[in-house]
């Protein structure tokens, strides 16, 4: 589920986006943990970690699926925070004021 980019607009991505986040949060990963590598090196373990079975990772050494795992965890975060970023600005687009405002106390007054 990790792996999975967000589908169509509306409040079931919204809320599966919020529950991979969560879920990649709480896995505790520090901030700054790859700060020392260079975008191009963690860029080549998010790829290879992409492509891995849970198999594939069993047949790993512990270091280097350790590494390939919180690679791919720590770049996910980044890429489905943007994500919800973008479900809600999506989400917000039809929600705005009309350019005369609303009458009352909400739109249905």
């Amino acid at each position: 589920m990790l792996k999975r980019d967000p589908g169509a607009v509306g409040l079931d991505s919204l809320l599966t986006e919020i529950t991979k986040l969560n879920d990649v949060r709480r896995l505790g990963l520090p901030e700054g943990l790859f700060a020392d590598c260079s975008e191009k090196l963690l860029a080549a373990w998010r790829s290879r970690a992409i492509k891995m079975y849970p198999s594939d990772f069993r047949d790993t050494a512990e270091d280097a699926r350790i590494t390939l795992l919180a690679a791919l965890c720590s770049s996910r975060q980044a890429e489905i925070t943007d994500a919800l970023v973008k479900l809600l600005r999506w989400s917000t687009r039809s929600m705005r004021v009309p350019s005369g405002g609303w009458r009352g106390s909400s739109p249905r007054s």
